[in-house]
């Protein structure tokens, strides 16, 4: 592949000039071919789905979302291998706490305690790593549309941090998926123009 800016040659699969930095668009590139793996759902279904699955929908909101995020144009990635573990270990640590209630109610404090001690540890593991990869997905946002598309998109920090996969899904909806209704294709639709 030639970069459009300096002319040097760069393997096929670059996303980033070997000489100049600057970012290469894979040849064929079709903007609703990337966006088209990318699912759209309702935030108000997916804060509905979040409480009453208590958390274990949150991880599984990434695995639902991860071909078609890891489609976009980024050298970011993400894993499925690591929610599906956040999902287990959030399912485990719901049930502990209710084995956790049934000891303390048989009057073993102390146990019940260790138990969740563990157990908060835990969640608050799973806390941090859910914010690092819902930033993740920000970049990789960020990324597509702003480097690679040369969009001027604006993906919040403040909203990323307070409402994630929410404001996440929110920003897929109305930046990335508007369904055209005539022939059921997908396309790109920023917010600015």
């Amino acid at each position: 592949m030639i970069c459009p800016f300096c002319n040097a040659e760069n393997k096929d699969s670059a996303f980033y000039c070997i000489v100049c930095g600057k970012p290469l668009t894979p040849s064929g590139y079709d903007v609703n071919q990337y966006a088209s793996k990318l699912k759209k759902m309702n935030v108000v279904l997916l804060i509905i789905l979040v409480i009453l699955t208590l958390g274990i929908y949150y991880p599984i909101w990434f695995i639902r979302q991860r071909e078609g995020i890891n489609n976009l144009l980024s050298d970011d990635k993400i894993d499925s291998g690591l929610f599906i573990i956040i999902a287990i270990v959030t399912a485990l640590s719901l049930l502990a706490g209710v084995y956790s209630g049934i000891v303390e109610a048989k009057g073993d404090w102390g146990y019940a305690g260790a138990i969740n001690v563990l157990f908060n540890l835990i969640d608050w593991v799973i806390k941090i790593v859910l914010i690092i990869e819902v930033f993740k997905v920000r970049k990789i946002l960020d990324t597509h549309f702003n480097t690679y598309l040369g969009k001027n998109e604006r993906f919040s920090v403040i909203f990323t941090l307070f409402f994630g996969i929410f404001y996440l899904q929110f920003c897929l909806n109305s930046t990335v998926i508007i369904q055209w209704r005539g022939n059921n294709t997908t396309f790109l639709f920023p917010l600015s123009q």
